[in-house]
């Protein structure tokens, strides 16, 4: 369960990460961002199911979160509140624009903050825990799945 829950983790940074490099308009970048889209979905509805299944045998759907230690819920919303913060950066992502630069250091500075706050996810988590993990990992996923979406579809 934890493994699954770093991997998930892990997953979606490197998704998030990976939707602002490439050169706009070079063959090479358009496929492999097409790529990256099929790859992008085909791991957001794979962490759906798994989300959905984790919380569905942890008994805590739709239920506010209990069972998980608020050191830990900590952790993890400021990880969703980064990520959020970065999806919406990358929605409004522009490469000819230079003036975004700035914004993207500090939000750099900031994942750097977010992940060693995400030290404590490497101690043992109980199902509850892991399954809010999975949980707001699958939110991030799909708002990263849809960001890539959407900015293949602009490059075409």
């Amino acid at each position: 369960m934890k493994k699954t829950a770093i991997a998930a983790l892990s997953i979606s940074l490197m998704l998030g990460l990976s939707a602002c490099g490439g050169a706009a308009g070079s063959s090479q970048a358009s496929a492999s961002s097409a790529a990256s889209q099929t790859q992008a979905q085909t791991v957001a509805e794979t962490m759906a199911e798994t989300a959905a299944a984790t919380a569905a045998a942890a008994g805590s759907a739709g239920e506010t979160v209990s069972g998980v230690r608020p050191e830990v819920k900590e952790a993890i919303d400021d990880y969703e509140s980064f990520m959020n913060k970065y999806c919406d950066f990358m929605a409004s992502y522009n490469a000819a624009d230079t003036s975004k630069t700035a914004e993207y250091s500090e939000l750099m500075a900031k994942y750097s903050d977010t992940m060693n706050s995400m030290e404590i996810l490497k101690g043992s988590l109980s199902s509850e825990e892991s399954a809010y993990l999975l949980e707001v990992s699958n939110r991030v996923n799909e708002k990263l799945a849809k960001i890539q979406a959407d900015m293949t579809a602009e490059t075409k």
